[in-house]
């Protein structure tokens, strides 16, 4: 009997995907019959798409609670989500959470460290938006919005703030900072994700790299992931039309490069963030290759100065000019590779530069923000410490034993000139260092630390010199200025403990007082020492030309040894040539 067209197979041949025998009249099919099964006719149309339906019911349902409520939460990895996610609270917890409660070391994965993150997480961005953004100005939190909406908006960049601002509990940083770690390196490897929200980011992450460095990244890689970030966002140049020659160009099907989109302010603070960090790290660290400046970076700052969006946009400003002109005094003294030429253009190059660094000096331009000013200062001085260290360097290798002979005094006089003017440079730095709130400390980010740390090593160096010129240096006051540095973080140290909500400076800042001792040791000077008579009467020693030999600053440290020989209890080591006994 042929089959009739209003009926369908019966649900068990369907599922079975066999042939359904249907007579009109008949209870069961054919099939049905045969293998004594119930038969179920199935509803008319359709089911593939309430299969799908179905599934991804089913599956909702299996997620947390908090994965299925927001969208920002679903872009996180399950244990960054589940972590972070503001709008998840822990209702069995009702009292107050002490630091070290906060962390369940117990908790399988993905269960909350937080137990009362819809408290923590506004108090956190609170410290980020009042303490910490004024110095770092590159990446803002509107001060509109509230942590649940800033967690959907920007889910990695409010993962990497609750990180670095978690100064309550060290050890509760250090486990966020290497969940950080791990969000990013899924993101950007895994997922190939691309997005100003990842790139804010990565900025905070190496802005406060001093809270994590102990973990071990290495910082070339993270600024490397940075820059190929703005590369990917079209945020690294300025929009520009395509080339007509490129293929697809003519017919316009190419539309994926040059449509001119214009950059937002908040795409151009990231840029000059970008610059800024690799910028100030490149000038005092060996294995960091900086942004170098160009016309979209000095656009950027035009564009910002003239909207006047942010009163902190002025100090961003100032700060990238600060450092597009340490990149043109470290390009144009090194562009010479040993040739004759610096013989005779280096004395008027240098004239030149330092007219330019002069013309730099914020100090006319300064914010009326006093930590602003400071910071400013310490920049600007850590510029004319870069200028002198470089034509000092660039001089000392380019003039030979007999080229020293040959110049007679005026070489020599010069040398010594330029090794004052670096001590004064350093000496500076530290000074503005020193007028800085010991509050501040607290939010500092590490360029600025690094910074320091710079100054320091040039100073211990210069005062390590075993020579009759050395002595003409008032070192009795230089060491005094480098005592005050550990008093300074000790002071912050005690303030922090004094917070609403304690905070702490990381653990590798606490030996930084033996470091001053190790240097008053290395150089053999105490503050107790009286100062010679020809230095009280500002008398200099005369110079022998062969103090010149094989003198170099060779102040380029790696990245972590940096850090940890100068600011840890590890001891510190001046580790320069010793034919440099100028």
């Amino acid at each position: 009997m042929p089959k009739t067209l209003d009926l369908k197979s019966c649900s068990v041949c369907a599922k079975a995907k066999a042939r359904c025998d249907l007579v009109p009249g008949q209870a069961k099919c054919a099939r049905c019959a045969r293998l004594n099964k119930d038969c179920t006719l199935q509803p008319r149309g359709s089911h593939s798409r309430r299969a799908v339906a179905t599934r991804s019911h089913s599956r909702k349902h299996a997620l947390p609670p908090q994965l299925r409520s927001g969208t920002a939460a679903r872009t996180l990895s399950p244990v960054s989500a589940h972590l972070l996610d503001p709008s998840c609270s822990n209702a069995s917890t009702s009292q107050e959470p002490s630091p070290t409660s906060a962390i369940d070391h117990s908790a399988p994965p993905g269960s909350s460290i937080f137990t009362d993150p819809e408290r923590r997480a506004p108090e956190m961005l609170n410290l980020y938006r009042n303490d910490m953004m004024p110095l770092f100005p590159f990446v803002i939190i509107p001060p509109h919005m509230g942590s649940a909406e800033f967690f959907r908006e920007k889910p990695v960049l409010f993962m990497i703030i609750i990180a670095v601002t978690c100064q309550h509990d060290v050890e509760l940083q250090s486990r966020l900072c290497s969940l950080c770690r791990t969000e990013i390196g899924h993101r950007i490897w895994d997922q190939s994700e691309v997005s100003l929200d990842l790139l804010q980011g990565v900025l905070v992450f190496i802005a406060w790299r001093h809270v994590h460095v102990h973990l071990g990244s290495r910082l070339s890689s993270l600024i490397h992931s940075a820059i190929a970030l703005a590369v990917d966002l079209d945020i690294y140049h300025e929009p520009r039309q395509a080339a007509k020659a490129r293929l697809g160009a003519l017919d316009g099907s190419d539309d994926s490069i040059g449509n001119g989109i214009l950059k937002t302010l908040e795409q151009r603070r990231a840029q000059l963030g970008l610059f800024w960090l690799s910028s100030v790290l490149s000038a005092c660290l060996q294995d960091v290759a900086g942004v170098k400046s160009s016309s979209s970076v000095a656009n950027s700052c035009h564009m910002l100065e003239q909207a006047k969006d942010l009163p902190s946009d002025l100090h961003l400003v100032r700060l990238v000019q600060l450092q597009i002109t340490a990149e043109t005094v470290t390009t144009t003294i090194s562009e010479d590779d040993g040739g004759n030429s610096l013989k005779f253009s280096a004395h008027a190059m240098f004239d030149l530069l330092g007219k330019e660094v002069k013309k730099a000096d914020p100090s006319r331009l300064l914010p009326s923000d006093r930590s602003s000013s400071i910071l400013l200062s310490l920049s600007y001085h850590m510029v004319r410490l870069l200028l002198y260290r470089t034509y000092l360097d660039e001089v000392s290798h380019s003039m030979s034993h007999d080229d020293l002979h040959a110049h007679g005094i005026s070489a020599a006089t010069r040398c010594i000139s330029l090794v004052f003017l670096t001590a004064d440079a350093a000496k500076a730095a530290i000074t503005a260092f020193l007028t800085l709130d010991s509050d501040m400390l607290l939010s500092l980010p590490y360029p600025h630390w690094i910074q320091m740390g710079h100054a320091i090593r040039t100073l211990a160096r210069i005062l390590a010199m075993k020579s009759e010129t050395s002595e003409a240096l008032p070192a009795v006051e230089l060491l005094k200025l480098l005592e005050q540095v550990p008093t300074k973080v000790e002071e912050a140290f005690s303030r922090g403990m004094q917070c609403p909500m304690p905070r702490c400076l990381p653990a590798i800042f606490q030996g930084l007082r033996k470091t001053v001792s190790d240097i008053a040791r290395s150089t053999g000077i105490t503050t107790t020492t009286e100062m010679p008579p020809e230095v009280e009467k500002g008398q200099t020693s005369r110079f022998d030309s062969n103090q010149l030999n094989g003198m170099n600053m060779g102040l380029y440290e790696e990245d972590e040894d940096f850090m940890k020989d100068l600011f840890s209890d590890g001891g510190f080591q001046l580790n320069f040539d010793p034919a440099w006994t100028y």
